[in-house]
């Protein structure tokens, strides 16, 4: 049985956490950070033929000669060609690695932080994004949709409220004109040099006009549709009801 097994850093407050501590401290989501792992072994265990056959082989210390972790242990992640398993309290839990993100993934999934929203991947790899303040302006919480750009798209009242409105509020406040534009990518180029200390605010309009294509959201962070919606969740009913964008 070919395996890898990751192991927390030395010294990171999540090392030896349970799986729901992790999600907790992680906002809730259920992605592993890949950054605050090390690859300690990655080998072949030819008497291995399940997880718990790892655990029992790595958990006892009757290590192989390679091997330069501790002892499999609560947080660890094993890889097997079946996925990635976290090593729980009790049991395991498949897990997923961020991907490397992009410099527009990352602006996106800090602007859905801002404006207070989760994205939500479904079974039929169709997204929504859900209004954790419940506003639903709209009803945005009942539409599914399949790229970044209609959800950003679909967003745009949230996007002038917490960026269009701010921007032209420091320019006016700074004395500089407020210009007329026409795309918000237009009034990110104005803004930029005059409010150098609203870069994030100008980056972030820039990514929404013009770079939308770039962001895979496999990449971004999200939570299943059974796990955010939970026991509340129907996959048959959400599936026929969401409107595809």
């Amino acid at each position: 049985m070919q395996v890898t097994v990751y192991q927390i850093k030395s010294g990171h407050e999540f090392k030896f956490m349970d799986y729901n501590k992790i999600v907790e401290l992680q906002d809730g989501s259920v992605i592993m950070n890949r950054e605050i792992y090390d690859e300690v072994y990655k080998s072949e265990l030819p008497n291995c033929k399940t997880l718990d056959d790892v655990f029992a082989r790595l958990n006892m210390g009757n290590y192989p000669n390679d091997y330069r972790g501790h002892s499999l242990s609560v947080s660890d992640i094993v890889k097997t060609s079946d996925g990635l398993f976290f090593v729980d309290s009790f049991g395991w839990k498949e897990v997923e690695f961020a991907t490397h993100q992009n410099e527009y993934e990352e602006l996106f999934d800090q602007f859905l932080e801002l404006v207070e929203f989760s994205l939500i991947k479904y079974p039929d790899g169709m997204w929504s994004v859900y209004d954790k303040q419940g506003a639903n302006l709209g009803g945005i919480n009942g539409d599914t949709y399949k790229t970044a750009a209609a959800i950003l798209d679909r967003m745009t009242i949230y996007i002038k409220d917490y960026f269009v409105e701010s921007l032209e509020k420091c320019l006016e406040e700074a004395g500089h004109e407020i210009p007329d534009w026409k795309t918000f990518g237009e009034l990110a180029d104005y803004a930029r040099p005059l409010l150098p200390d609203n870069k994030y605010c100008c980056d972030t309009l820039d990514m929404i006009c013009r770079h939308a294509d770039k962001i895979n959201l496999e990449n971004c962070f999200f939570e299943t549709a059974e796990k955010f919606f939970g026991e509340n969740y129907d996959k048959k009913n959400f599936n026929n009801s969401n409107e595809e964008m």
